[in-house]
């Protein structure tokens, strides 16, 4: 069988509020576009939100949620691959926490996962998803001990079987247990894959095959809430 994880909701354990680098990672992207990339990379940055250098960070921001090739936005330029200074280093919460699932919400919808999750993900599927180390800061100098990693999930097929799904599972956003449980996915789309994205809900929800899951579940994680969905 398959699972759906909706995206973790923000606040709390699963994801506490915040922002990436003090809000100031989009300000690092838009000073590397002003001061460190030659006229020729700036060119294909058209004015969609407001200018090219405000666009650019936008535009790095969408390597991290949607696929390779994919476009996205007001800038209509194919996603390309995560250059190696675009990752946030950091994520700053707003408020103390005192737990931490394993696999969190981040800003802009993206997901974070602990060193468990990394590794059992790589294990089954070695290569094939992205992490980048992010270090999760609470006030008063407070550092979450544990390694955290924010996920790209690069894996993503067409595997809804819409005529199949029962009601109110087409809506994209919609993460009650009802919806979710009524969407069908095609093994034979999707195959022998553990971890991937439906193309139709993207980042809303991640797919997660029986063995992954079992996985997760035997490392007793805190985790958010999976819900079987079906396979034909």
């Amino acid at each position: 069988m398959v699972w759906g994880m909706p995206l973790p909701s923000s606040g709390g354990p699963y994801g506490p509020y915040g922002d990436f680098e003090g809000d100031q990672w989009l300000d690092r992207l838009r000073t590397h576009f002003n001061e460190t990339m030659t006229d020729e990379e700036r060119l294909p940055h058209k004015d969609g939100y407001g200018s090219p250098a405000h666009s650019f960070p936008f535009f790095v921001w969408g390597k991290f949620i949607y696929e390779i090739g994919t476009t996205d936005g007001p800038e209509g330029l194919p996603f390309t691959p995560i250059e190696s200074h675009e990752p946030p280093t950091f994520f700053s919460a707003v408020n103390g926490q005192k737990s931490l699932a394993s696999i969190i919400s981040l800003p802009s919808r993206m997901w974070g996962v602990d060193e468990q999750v990394k590794t059992i993900v790589e294990r089954l599927e070695p290569g094939i998803h992205e992490f980048y180390p992010i270090e999760i800061r609470f006030p008063r100098g407070k550092v979450w001990p544990n390694p955290y990693y924010v996920l790209v999930f690069r894996q993503y097929f067409d595997s809804l079987v819409p005529e199949k799904c029962k009601d109110d599972a087409l809506k994209v956003t919609e993460y009650s247990k009802k919806a979710i449980s009524g969407r069908v996915f095609s093994k034979a789309k999707f195959g022998k894959a553990h971890l991937w994205r439906d193309r139709v809900f993207g980042e809303w929800m991640a797919c997660i095959s029986d063995e992954l899951h079992d996985e997760l579940d035997k490392a007793g994680l805190l985790l958010p809430k999976q819900y079987r969905m079906i396979e034909v």
